[in-house]
């Protein structure tokens, strides 16, 4: 309870102060808006991260929401050349990046928020993973069903874990990011993460990090 204060207190946890909708509104244009940064292009710990859980999945195919310029994509492309990728992002201008630094294909780079992942096939790749995404949506229930139905074998969530559920971080640490419960929006499926690790990715918020990984049912 001690540390839970702590934390709260630390990163300026609070309810929202709109309502949803138009929270998740401005969420969007902040972060469709967001000037890209040399950050998002280089290979970071996590990338590796993804790659060693990655050795222990037979998968042909993968796709990752929130993409950015494709950094992750783009290593595991390396790593598994035979895989079929996709990478989808509400940022337009890290589209264009990551096709021109990486050389993506416009099929395999896209732009799109948590709307569009209507669009894509159930089991339509074999993994689904996300990297300090769903803690930029100040509600995830409907997303995380959503890409559930579109993996075939894995989704691995790489999150912010902080307390409290909904609640929205100080702008002056990060602006239009949330903590979330995971364990409850899990229960609320019916699903138990199947591998669950505390990650350590920088400091400051970057150290409260957690990788779950879940089948689809």
């Amino acid at each position: 309870m001690l540390r839970t204060r702590r934390l709260s207190r630390k990163y300026g946890l609070k309810p929202l102060e709109r309502k949803l909708d138009q929270e998740r509104q401005l969420a969007r244009k902040f972060w469709a808006d967001r000037p890209l940064e040399a950050y998002y292009e280089e290979i970071q710990p996590q990338t590796g991260l993804l790659i060693e859980r990655l050795s222990q999945i037979e998968f042909n195919s993968i796709f990752e929401f929130g993409c950015n310029v494709g950094r992750n994509l783009y290593w595991i492309r390396k790593e598994y050349a035979d895989v079929a990728v996709l990478g989808m992002d509400i940022n337009e201008s890290a589209i264009e990046r990551g096709k021109d630094l990486f050389e993506f294909s416009g099929q395999e780079l896209k732009v799109g928020d948590e709307e569009d992942l209507a669009r894509l096939p159930t089991d339509g790749f074999d993994i689904v993973f996300t990297v300090s995404v769903l803690d930029h949506l100040p509600e995830i229930g409907a997303t995380l069903n959503e890409l559930l139905r579109i993996a075939a074998k894995r989704v691995m969530l790489l999150e912010l874990v902080l307390p409290g559920d909904g609640l929205r971080l100080s702008d002056e640490i990060w602006p239009f990011s949330y903590s979330h419960n995971y364990t409850r929006a899990f229960n609320k499926l019916a699903l138990k993460a199947i591998q669950e690790r505390s990650v350590v990715l920088g400091e400051g918020p970057l150290s409260h990090y957690c990788l779950y990984e879940l089948e689809p049912q």
